[in-house]
C-alpha cells in the first residue's frame, strides 16, 4: 500500500494505491477475492471527528492479464463475517447493512501490453464514504464473479479520492 499515514486537508485530492494479497488457488464465483483491507487515509496524529471521502475514480492493473470479473466492496468498518480469502463470502445481512457503503463491479479490461497486463477503469458515479470517528481509514474487500487463478500480487488498485467536510475534534 502507498500513501499510508498521510497528512490530509479539506478538499485535497489524493490517490491511494493498494496491492491486496490474493490466494494462488483457483477462485469460484462468489468467493472472497481478498478480505477487507484498510485503505489508510489519516496519520495517526491527526485528530478528526468526521472525514468524508469521495471516491472519484478507480483504476485496476491486472499484472497477469487474467481479466477476472469481481465486485469491490467499500466498508466503513472491517466486517468480521465477510469470509476468508478463496472461500464463499459469508457476510451477515446485519453486518452488511452496518458496514457496506458501496459495491462497484469490475466488468471490462483493456490490454496494456500484449498478453502481460490489462487495465480496468469501472464506470460508476462518484460516492462518499464517511470514516468513523477515531478511525484512520475505511476498508476495501472484493468478491470474485468468475473462475480464475491469480498470482499473489496480480492486482494493483488505485483509488482517486477527494476529502470533504473534515472537522477537527
Amino acid at each position: 500500500m502507498s500513501n499510508q499515514n498521510q497528512y490530509i486537508s479539506n478538499f485535497q485530492i489524493l490517490p491511494v494505491t493498494l496491492t491486496p494479497v490474493l490466494d494462488t488457488a483457483a477462485y469460484d464465483s462468489s468467493d472472497v477475492l481478498f478480505i477487507p483491507t484498510i485503505v489508510p487515509l489519516l496519520a495517526s496524529s491527526q485528530d478528526y471527528r468526521r472525514v468524508r471521502v469521495e471516491i472519484m475514480d478507480i483504476t485496476i492493473i491486472d499484472r497477469s492479464n487474467d481479466k477476472g470479473l469481481f465486485d469491490l466492496v467499500f466498508c466503513t468498518t472491517n466486517p468480521s463475517t465477510f469470509g476468508a480469502a478463496n472461500a464463499a463470502c459469508a457476510i451477515t445481512s446485519a453486518e452488511a447493512a452496518a458496514s457496506v457503503r458501496k459495491v462497484v463491479s469490475v466488468n471490462a479490461y483493456t490490454e496494456l501490453t500484449a498478453a502481460t497486463n490489462a487495465i480496468a477503469q469501472p464506470d460508476f458515479p462518484s460516492f462518499i464514504i464517511e470514516v468513523p470517528s477515531g478511525a484512520t481509514g475505511f476498508f476495501l474487500g472484493a468478491i470474485s464473479r468468475d473462475t480464475k487463478t491469480y498470482a499473489a500480487n496480480d492486482l494493483v488498485i488505485t483509488l482517486g479520492m477527494r476529502f470533504h467536510n473534515m472537522q477537527q475534534a
